[in-house]
């Protein structure tokens, strides 16, 4: 296997595990001329989904203090706050987002990293990211994303706001990712960080497909897949690079991968 970067280099190896999207490895393997009417077929049968939202990365001087929350103030920003009153309000985010609508409300998901890991910002900063749900990767009256971004991160930081008062004031920078710079900066393919839809039908021994669940491409041996395209979906578990890795390493039969990971073990 080869691969030309962006930068010129050349890099070759007799396995690689692909964890990008999987029908960004379809691009590639057409590219290196593997057969495209299968690609195709394969192509219609995945489908992405329309994603979960944007998002906006902050950096501030201060983590969100919520008054309804634990009497330990740092028990509250430790884990995941969904900022929600009740499903309702997910249902009503997420019809909207089905018709290209903007949510009537966002629902917010906030992830306070530096309440865990203090080293990531510097000395007095904080990073908070925000997801916010469902904001749709194809609005809807021919709006476009590049005229609505900054509205959509004021709403969504007001939001935050309702629940944790004076959050506002402590935002020094912010960078803001819509589902189209999702998709431009990471290659999540239709600002989906999911790769492709979580539907049963694609779940399990399903994901993405099921001639290719088993963590291998049919036709291209040495190619193996794995990410959020692959069971059991996306969420930080590592379980989809263990179960390549395995497959890997059994295909290869104790030769130089075995010894290396091996090594790295230990």
């Amino acid at each position: 296997w080869a691969v030309r970067t962006d930068s010129g280099r050349t890099v070759t190896a007799r396995t690689v595990i692909a964890g990008c999207h999987v029908l960004t490895t379809f691009d590639l393997l057409e590219r290196g001329g593997f057969d495209r009417a299968r690609l195709n077929a394969w192509r219609r049968r995945i489908r992405v989904g329309p994603g979960i939202g944007m998002v906006l990365r902050l950096a501030t001087d201060a983590l969100p203090r919520y008054p309804s929350g634990p009497a330990d103030e740092s028990d509250a920003v430790r884990g995941l706050q969904l900022l929600v009153e009740d499903r309702a309000r997910l249902r009503l985010a997420h019809g909207a987002a089905l018709a290209g609508e903007l949510p009537p409300r966002p629902a917010v998901l906030a992830m306070s990293f530096t309440a865990i890991d203090p080293s990531i910002a510097p000395p007095g900063e904080h990073q908070v990211t925000l997801w916010s749900q469902w904001h749709p990767y194809r609005l809807s009256g021919g709006r476009r994303w590049p005229a609505l971004a900054e509205s959509e991160a004021d709403r969504i930081v007001a939001e935050i706001e309702r629940f944790a008062p004076g959050f506002a004031g402590s935002v020094r920078h912010r960078h803001i990712q819509t589902p189209h710079e999702i998709e431009r900066e990471l290659g999540l393919i239709g600002g989906n960080v999911m790769h492709v839809e979580m539907s049963l039908d694609q779940m399990f021994m399903w994901r993405p497909l099921p001639e290719l669940s088993g963590h291998r491409v049919p036709g291209a041996d040495g190619l193996y897949l794995t990410g959020a395209s692959t069971h059991p979906g996306g969420g930080v578990s590592g379980a989809s690079g263990r179960n390549a890795a395995q497959r890997a390493l059994a295909d290869a039969g104790g030769g130089p991968l075995r010894r290396v990971l091996g090594r790295w073990r230990r």
